[in-house]
Formats: C-alpha cells, sequence, structure tokens
C-alpha cells in the first residue's frame, strides 16, 4: 500500500501513466475512479491489517494509505520468523473468523520453503493467490494478471483474434495471464528463458506482456512499435527508482504502452484489495 500512494501521487508516475496511449488519449482516470470505489468498499467493511512487526512510523503510513484508523494496523509477528513459527501463524489466521484475507510477500526469506507456506494458506483467504489450489479452484483472479487485462479493458484494446505474446510462465503471473487470454479467444505465443530466437516471435505480436523479472531487458529488438506493450516486471535500480522489464527509452516510441511506474502496479494493488471485497 505504500509503494501504491507513492506511485500514483507522484507525479512523473501520472505523467508517464498519460502516455499508455497517444491514440486513446489515457488520463488516469480509470486509476483514480478504481481507487475511489475500492477505498470507499473498504471503509464501510471496517478493514483490520494485521502486518509483520512494524514502527509507528509504518503504522501511521499504512493507516494513512488505507484511510483507517492507526488503532487498525496491528503487528502479527517479529522480524527474522522462523518457517515453522510463520506456518503456526498461518494456520492461527485461517482459523480466525475476524480475517478475511491473507497476503504474504514474495520473496519469502531464503531459509523458508516457499511451497510449504503457501499451501497451507486457506483458499477462501488466499486473495493473493499463492496457494496452487486456488487457482485450481478458480476462487480468485491473480491480482497481476487482472490488472492488465483491466488496463487493455478500459482503453478497448480487445485481445480477441489478435497475436498476444507473453513472455514468462511463473504460477502466479504468467501462467494465469495465458489462461484468461485464451478464454477471451486470444492466439496466445509464450516465450521463457528457453526460448530461441524470441524477438522474432515478440517483434511480430500484437500484443506483448512482459513479466520476466529482468529489469530493462526487452529493448526495441522485441517491440512492435505499432502494436500494444503491458510491462509487468517490477525492480528498483541503483538509485532506489522504480524501473520494469522494458527499456524506457525504446518503450517510448510505441504507440501503446503501459510503464513502470504508473501502469499496472497501482491497479494490482486494486485488483487485490477486490479480491479482499470478494473474501468478505
Amino acid at each position: 500500500t505504500r509503494r501504491y500512494r507513492k506511485e500514483i501521487e507522484s507525479d512523473y508516475a501520472w505523467e508517464d501513466f498519460d502516455h499508455f496511449t497517444e491514440y486513446y488519449h489515457c488520463d488516469c482516470r480509470m486509476a483514480q475512479e478504481e481507487i475511489k470505489i475500492v477505498n470507499e468498499a473498504l471503509v464501510k467493511k471496517q478493514v483490520l491489517t494485521k502486518v509483520g512487526n512494524l514502527t509507528n512510523e509504518l503504522v501511521n503510513t499504512i493507516a494513512s494509505s488505507l484511510n483507517v484508523d492507526s488503532d487498525k494496523i496491528t503487528s502479527a509477528f517479529r522480524v527474522n520468523i522462523s518457517e515453522e513459527e510463520l506456518i503456526n501463524k498461518i494456520k492461527d489466521a485461517n482459523k480466525d473468523n475476524n480475517i478475511n484475507g491473507i497476503i504474504i510477500d514474495r520473496p519469502l526469506p531464503k531459509y523458508m520453503n516457499e511451497e510449504n507456506v503457501f499451501n497451507i494458506l486457506d483458499v477462501k483467504k488466499d486473495i493473493d493467490c499463492c496457494n496452487p489450489l486456488t487457482l485450481k479452484l478458480n476462487l480468485f483472479i491473480p491480482p497481476t494478471p487482472s490488472a492488465s487485462l483491466l488496463l487493455l479493458d478500459y482503453y478497448k484494446i480487445d485481445v480477441s483474434g489478435k497475436n498476444v505474446c507473453v513472455i514468462g510462465r511463473s504460477k502466479n503471473v504468467g501462467r494465469p495471464l495465458i489462461n484468461l487470454l485464451i478464454d477471451r479467444n486470444a492466439t496466445v505465443t509464450v516465450c521463457h528463458s528457453k526460448t530461441n530466437n524470441m524477438s522474432e516471435i515478440t517483434s511480430k505480436s500484437d500484443i506483448l506482456f512482459v513479466a520476466m523479472g529482468k529489469s530493462e531487458f526487452i529493448t526495441k529488438e522485441y517491440m512492435n512499435n505499432n502494436g500494444t506493450i503491458v510491462d509487468i516486471g517490477i525492480h528498483y535500480d541503483e538509485n532506489g527508482k522504480l524501473t520494469g522489464d522494458c527499456n524506457k527509452i525504446d518503450l517510448a516510441e510505441c504507440k501503446n504502452y503501459s510503464p513502470v511506474p504508473g501502469g499496472v502496479g497501482p491497479l494490482t494493488n486494486i485488483c487485490l484489495f477486490m479480491n479482499l471485497l470478494k473474501a468478505i
């Protein structure tokens, strides 16, 4: 939430978001409208947020971002918690009827086994779709794929019949996104770390989704300047600024593109809280 506020309030983020497409004259009304709707719903539901060990400053920041009183933000466990302790905390949260949604921030510490932790999540509370069973049961739509398509829907960019390429096949982003695109009758090609001649494939696509996890890896030879590119990557450079999987300079030459920050990121947070409202 803190990152979300930072993104939507910074001038450069709005400026970048305005250039998602010159053709559709994007002016960010979508994010503003959705923020208002979700925020009002959360206030009505009296959402209580439990997080890891926090300083008073972070408590106040999170409370301000959610527009709730600081006493609604509580510390759930200590720093450097063991895997066994974390699993026990999740089990307690699963049983607690006052808790409707559980989010586990990734990546987990290296000493933890993600499968052991994620698989213990109650699928009815797994609003970030970490437990593979949540996806199999189709209880929630993963926030990032959902946000990526929500962005296209708002600007009336139809994927039906289009040649769509997805770079990345992760369990929580790439694969769910591929399935959602197929459901919308897109002709989908998947690229990944083992793909040969990737640029030849991606540069011919009408719509390109990039979720490969490598900062600014995608340059102009991978892009179709007359197509649409959705950058899903999130990274921090050496100066602490957000970057995506696409090179910003090359990306700016494309007709339709979503930047980082200011593109999919804010909408992902909205979709996450939409899942929470569904869980409630």
